[in-house]
């Protein structure tokens, strides 16, 4: 008797410092996931508009400019003007980081351009219907 039930709290007892240590810190880091209606999503799809957002881009030279860019990216091929025209691995490799001169490096790092936009992006197929 007296053996099980040293073999017991031997299992027992550093389960509960283990839980001991790690509640508090997962309680005090833990984030809730927000709840949001589908009204607000609905509206964040839509603010700010198209108008504000073609004045905040300036001259990119049009939607129509940007379409063969992007579906050379989904090849993993990146045509864009003012870089050297080059092959970056799908899905992202960190190893293209190493490859290239300095200013595409740190354009690659940076994940865009200065007069790229954020706007909802229409799948391939959507694109060429």
């Amino acid at each position: 008797m007296t053996a099980l039930l040293v073999r017991t709290l031997s299992v027992v007892a550093p389960l509960l410092v283990l839980v001991g240590l790690w509640i508090p810190g997962i309680r005090r880091t833990y984030v809730a996931t927000p709840a949001l209606s589908d009204a607000a999503v609905e509206t964040a799809r839509h603010v700010p508009d198209d108008a504000v957002l073609a004045e905040l881009c300036g001259a990119t030279g049009g939607d129509a400019a940007l379409v063969p860019i992007a579906d050379g990216l989904l090849d993993g091929r990146v045509a864009i003007p003012g870089f050297a025209p080059t092959v970056i691995g799908m899905p992202f490799d960190p190893r293209d980081l190493d490859r290239g001169l300095p200013p595409w490096r740190l354009f690659l790092a940076g994940l865009g351009s200065r007069r790229s936009c954020s706007r909802p992006t229409r799948s391939r197929e959507t694109s060429t219907t």
